[in-house]
């Protein structure tokens, strides 16, 4: 998703922090993490942290303009695999500036780890019918 915001202004058609908030609390009551992939905004959310019960973590993966690095990939894999398995309730709320890129990056990276499917088309294809309205990811999503 989108960054949730913590200013009315800056909304523009992103969420509010409060109604995200009041969405995970009914849904997933203490079970939920929000990881930050947006690497611009390390520690400068546009929303408090305390709003979401200190429950986010910063793991930047890339810009717009740049692939992620390998380490960087591993690194978010492994932090975000150790949260899921530490409970079966857990949910993990991945949030970045666009809600685009570092999402298709940060989710297919997490299926490739697990060995869900065998080939990188089948990540992304899965990926696409999964997440996109409109099942198409440009060149630099895939």
């Amino acid at each position: 998703m989108a960054s949730p915001r913590d200013n009315p202004s800056e909304l523009s058609g992103r969420q509010s922090a409060e109604l995200i908030r009041d969405l995970l609390d009914t849904k997933h009551s203490q079970s939920y993490m929000l990881f930050s992939l947006d690497q611009h905004q390390r520690g400068h959310h546009s929303y408090r942290k305390e709003l979401f019960h200190n429950r986010v973590t910063d793991l930047p993966l890339c810009d717009e303009k740049h692939s992620p690095r390998l380490v960087d990939l591993l690194c978010f894999c492994q932090k975000i695999s150790s949260f899921l398995l530490e409970s079966s309730s857990n949910t993990a709320v991945l949030h970045c500036a666009d809600g685009r890129n570092q999402i298709a990056y940060a989710t297919c990276a997490l299926i490739a780890y697990h060995g869900i499917f065998p080939q990188v088309d089948h990540i992304v294809r899965y990926y696409e019918s999964r997440r996109c309205a409109h099942p198409f990811l440009t060149f630099s999503q895939r």
